[in-house]
Formats: C-alpha cells, sequence, structure tokens
C-alpha cells in the first residue's frame, strides 16, 4: 500500500494554508517514438535550477507514465506545462497508469514498449538496474549543470547502481511521533518534552485512562517493522548489512522490545482492536494519544478530524542513541531504449528541479527533495513541515535498510514473527531469532 503514499502523492499538506502562503515564490502501450532524423540540428533549451542548458532532439515525443489518481495527475500535467514553456517543441504524451503500475512497465519493458519517462520507484529499481533498462542520467545532469548534491544524499542512494544514477527523487516522507495535545495537557505532559525513550514511555503511560469501551490508550501501536525498525536505526546498527541480518543484535532487541513494550505493558494498542482501520484514524477519533506516521497524517486529520491539535516530533531517542528515521521515496527515471535520450533527460532534471517541486509544494502535493526546497526557510516556517523536512537529513529510506533486493522477504521475516509475539503466540526474542533466520536465508539465496 506504499505506506499509505496514496495519500501522500494526492494531497500531502494540502491544508497547510500558513506554509503554502510562505513558501510564495491501465493504457495501451503506444508504438515506440521514431528516432529523430537524420542531420537535424538539436534545440537548445535552459534547464531550470540547472544554471546551464541543454540540446534535446528537435521534435521530440515522449511518452510518460505514472501512478496516481486524477489529482495527481493534474500535479503532474501542471508540471508538464511548465516544461513546455522551457522546451516548446517537445511534446509529451502522458498515459497514466493507475494500477498494477509495476507489473504493466515490467510487460512493457519486456515486450519493448516501455514509456520514455516514469515514476521509478524501489521494485523497478530492483529489477530493471541490473538489467540495463534504465537511462544513465550522469549525461544530463552534466549538461545541465545539475550536480548530485544538490538532492538529498538519503534519498538519491536507492536509484544509484554502480556509480551511475538512473532516477532523481521526486518526494519522500519520514516517519515522525504525533502527540494529541488535549490530551497531553489533560494528562499533564508537555509534548515537547518527549525527546527520549523515557519521556515517551512515561507520556504513554500518563496518557492511557479509562476503562472499557472508553479507554484511551497513551500509543496506538503496529506490529511493522516499518515502524519499529526506526527504532533500530535509532541504536546505531544497520537492520541489513550487506549479507548480513542483524535483528538479534542485543542493540536491535532492545529497540523491538521497548516498542513492544507498549503493547506489553497496557500503554499502547493495535488499531484493529480499537475499530480502527489505521493507527491514523485511532488517533483522530481521540482513541490514542500518540502514534508514529508519516506526514501523510496532515490531510487525513485536516480533512477527516479538523479539531484535533497536535504537535508533531522528531522519534525520541534512546540512551546512548542517535537521531534517525525511515524515509520513503520515489524517483522519476527514464528508459534506455528512448529515441530521445537527451529530452528524457532533460525532463526528468525538470521535473525534480527546484523550479517544479517549489509549486508543487505551494499547491501542498508531496515533501521537495532538491536541497534548495528542503532547507527553505520559509518552507520550514510551519512547525510540523519543518519536523519533517529535517528528517531527510538524518533517515535512511526504508528500502535500504531492509536490504534492499531482498526488502520484501525481510519485511515478511520480521512482521510476521513480530506479530506473532503482539497476538501472544509466540516469546519476542524468539520470535526476532526466528525471523532472523528467515531473513538470512531470503539474503543468501
Amino acid at each position: 500500500m506504499r505506506h499509505r503514499r496514496s495519500l501522500i502523492l494526492a494531497v500531502l499538506l494540502g491544508l497547510l494554508v500558513p506554509l503554502i502562503a510562505a513558501c510564495g515564490g491501465g493504457t495501451p502501450a503506444a508504438a515506440p517514438t521514431a528516432a529523430p532524423a537524420a542531420g537535424a540540428t538539436a534545440a537548445p533549451a535552459p534547464v531550470a535550477g540547472g544554471g546551464g542548458t541543454m540540446e534535446v532532439e528537435p521534435n521530440a515525443v515522449l511518452r510518460v507514465t505514472s501512478w496516481g489518481d486524477a489529482a495527481e495527475q493534474k500535479i503532474n500535467t501542471d508540471s508538464f506545462a511548465r516544461f513546455n514553456a522551457l522546451y516548446p517543441n517537445v511534446k509529451i504524451e502522458y498515459q497514466p497508469q493507475a494500477s498494477d503500475y509495476q507489473t504493466k512497465l515490467k510487460a512493457d519493458a519486456a515486450g519493448n514498449t516501455l514509456a520514455d519517462v516514469f515514476y521509478l520507484d524501489s521494485g523497478l529499481m530492483t529489477a530493471f538496474g541490473p538489467e540495463n533498462i534504465l537511462l544513465d542520467l550522469t549525461p544530463g545532469l552534466q549538461a545541465g549543470g545539475v550536480t548530485l548534491d544538490s538532492y538529498a544524499p538519503a534519498l538519491l542512494q536507492l536509484f544509484q547502481r554502480d556509480g551511475k544514477t538512473y532516477g532523481l527523487p521526486k518526494d519522500f516522507n519520514p516517519l515522525v511521533l504525533f502527540i494529541n495535545n488535549e490530551k497531553a495537557q489533560a494528562a499533564g505532559v508537555d509534548p515537547t518534552s518527549i525527546t527520549t525513550w523515557e519521556a515517551w514511555r512515561d507520556a504513554a503511560t500518563k496518557m492511557t485512562t479509562g476503562e472499557g469501551n472508553s479507554k484511551v490508550f497513551g500509543m496506538c501501536m503496529q506490529a511493522d517493522a516499518q515502524r519499529f525498525g526506526a527504532l533500530m536505526l535509532q541504536q546505531g546498527i544497520n537492520i541489513v548489512d550487506g549479507k548480513t541480518v542483524n535483528f538479534t543484535d542485543p542493540k536491535a532487541i532492545e529497540a523491538v522490545n521497548f516498542w513492544y513494550s507498549f503493547y506489553k505493558d497496557g500503554h499502547g494498542q493495535l488499531p484493529k482492536e480499537l475499530g480502527a482501520d489505521w493507527c491514523g484514524q485511532a488517533f483522530g477519533e481521540g482513541k490514542v494519544g500518540m502514534t508514529l506516521e508519516g506526514g501523510w497524517m496532515v490531510p487525513y486529520l485536516a480533512k477527516d478530524f479538523n479539531d484535533v491539535q497536535y504537535t508533531a516530533l522528531a522519534l525520541p531517542t534512546p540512551p546512548n542513541g542517535d537521531r534517525s528515521s525511515l524515509l520513503f521515496t520515489n524517483a522519476w527515471a527514464a528508459s534506455a531504449k528512448t529515441a530521445y535520450p537527451k529530452a528524457a533527460a532533460a525532463l526528468v532534471l525538470f521535473l525534480t528541479s527546484p523550479e517544479n517541486q517549489r509549486p508543487i509544494l505551494d499547491v501542498g502535493f508531496a515533501l521537495p527533495t532538491h536541497n534548495t526546497v528542503l532547507k527553505d526557510p520559509a518552507a520550514q516556517s510551519n512547525p510540523t513541515t519543518k519536523v519533517l523536512l529535517q528528517a531527510a537529513e538524518y533517515g535512511k529510506v526504508s528500502d535500504i535498510a531492509f536490504g534492499g533486493a531482498a526488502k520484501d522477504d525481510v519485511l515478511k521475516a520480521l512482521n510476521t514473527n513480530v506479530e506473532a509475539a503482539f497476538l501472544g503466540q509466540a516469546e519476542l526474542s524468539k520470535a526476532l531469532e526466528t525471523a532472523q533466520a528467515e531473513a538470512q536465508a531470503a539474503l543468501n539465496k
């Protein structure tokens, strides 16, 4: 479910009006595009944010695809219009794929009908990266005068392989702690004081009140590695280090035990046991005082629970630990077989440039990945947005943290066994040992 990224990509931060004001300034596959006519001259055009110019093939026609609902598609068509203001001779044929996106693109790649430019997620990067399917954007970056350090390094790494860059991150989201201000006040807790694991546990204890159906729990819990994994990172270990799984590292066990303690000690509850579909709903309905979620909470709460006042904080840190978070990201990329590699690279560079990311942020669509926008003081003037944006400086992309190509197997091993512990079917340390063995076997394939 892309960790509720459909919510992010559709409307993330869409109702942060102060921020917006502060920022200011399955479709059928078409036939492959034809190569440019021999002897044709290339048309130079400026690359926004690159400080230079790029040449693109004259009369280029680029087929572009993405996932996304109507709102997201509108964001993209607006972006293409901005691109065409700079590159009027490049025609864009937009063919969004609302469902079965990965399946469709893999089939297109196998049939040599892959779009020229497209969204790239970690699964497609794993499938396409080793197979020479993706266009190396290095020449395009050089032609446009854009350096790799223009983007948050943690977000860029996922789309690099063997010294080549195959995608540029288009947006991201981290995990942060959301605290219900009213429930914190009633419990005598200052939300801004929840900066350590000890303070976090203490707050959850104090915010757990009532009995029966009216009971409020301090924390909303999930037996999900893409929640408690962030705590493992805070302990200074690599969850997966190359071909080695570290679930049974003492620091990893300590992190998962801390997470589990909210549930075991009665100060945290699973959403399904609260009659909620997910932790955001439980938080909005006032059934929990805190939850560990991402920026997708902002538009969700504003739309469905706009009376809930909350504070968003970076994850509290353990003793002798470090700040960390899990980051989720996707990229724009291009096909290595495009007939118009210069135009395709120019489009990818523009779509991820400050000139395009700023208006997208202004309309509340997504968190930016370009440092010029990420570090803009105006963008960080909203406290919640500031916390979200700053996580790009210290977080780690989830796909990398959980083993890259083996991510799905690693997550399955962790989630299945830790959930068994939550359900009382296994002791937690034994569950982690089993998860370690299963994930290690997957990595050793």
